[in-house]
């Protein structure tokens, strides 16, 4: 059975995850709220790819062999559920980071104008993204649900371990992430708006919580049925 480092490789995973996909439906549901000065988008935009990469670290120094793991990004296997992991990964990040980049447009380019004036193609990118940016929001929103609830897949995919190898994994991880996302975002809220700590981002977040933490509920119940605790 794998020790703690994987665990919390899983927690960061599940936090990435969730604080993407909170911030997306922050857009869809509140737009005006999902602007870069939304607090819920600085700590996406800080956590999100963040998150991800330190547990990438922790999971490469973890291996054996830690410095063979570039293998796993050239060489894919569609019958691993690691290997296709793997590939999510990737795809994640990539969109991830157009996504965030069109969202602090301004942001980037005045970095971009500062420190690198002769990288133009940035600009070029991101008015290239213009036209296909909700399309691009709705490709990370269904890959961030895909990566928030590939940690369930992963270890449901232990079949030496009854109380794991359950069907019903993948979606009480996606709601745990979801879960950890708005507890990281609405602390990060009191710590910025300490005199306003009812704003729409917050109220939006902590009623997505609660939803999230009752309906992560049933799937952990049928967690527990399904290997026999409570019998």
């Amino acid at each position: 059975m794998w020790d703690w480092p994987i665990a919390i490789y899983l927690f960061l995973i599940g936090i990435s995850a969730g604080l993407v996909t909170l911030a997306i439906l922050l857009r869809r549901f509140h737009p005006e709220a999902g602007g870069s000065d939304s607090t819920l988008l600085r700590t996406t935009l800080v956590l999100g790819p963040g998150a991800i990469i330190l547990g990438l670290l922790i999971l490469v120094f973890h291996l054996t062999r830690p410095w063979t793991f570039w293998k796993l990004m050239f060489h894919y296997s569609f019958t691993s559920v690691m290997s296709m992991g793997v590939m999510l990964f990737q795809l994640y990040m990539v969109v991830l980071v157009l996504w965030l980049a069109k969202i602090f447009e301004k942001e980037v380019i005045a970095l971009q104008q500062r420190w690198l004036p002769r990288l133009e193609i940035v600009q070029k990118v991101l008015a290239l993204i213009t036209p296909f940016h909700r399309a691009l929001e709705t490709l990370m929103l269904v890959l961030a649900v895909l990566l928030g609830a590939y940690t369930g897949f992963l270890l449901s995919a232990l079949k030496s371990y009854p109380f794991l190898n359950n069907p019903i994994l993948p979606a009480l991880f996606l709601f745990s992430g979801i879960s950890s996302g708005a507890a990281v975002a609405l602390i990060a809220m009191a710590l910025r708006h300490r005199s306003n700590p009812h704003s729409t981002e917050a109220r939006f977040v902590h009623r997505m919580e609660v939803s999230g933490g009752m309906a992560g509920n049933f799937p952990a119940g049928g967690v527990l049925r399904r290997s026999g605790v409570g019998r």
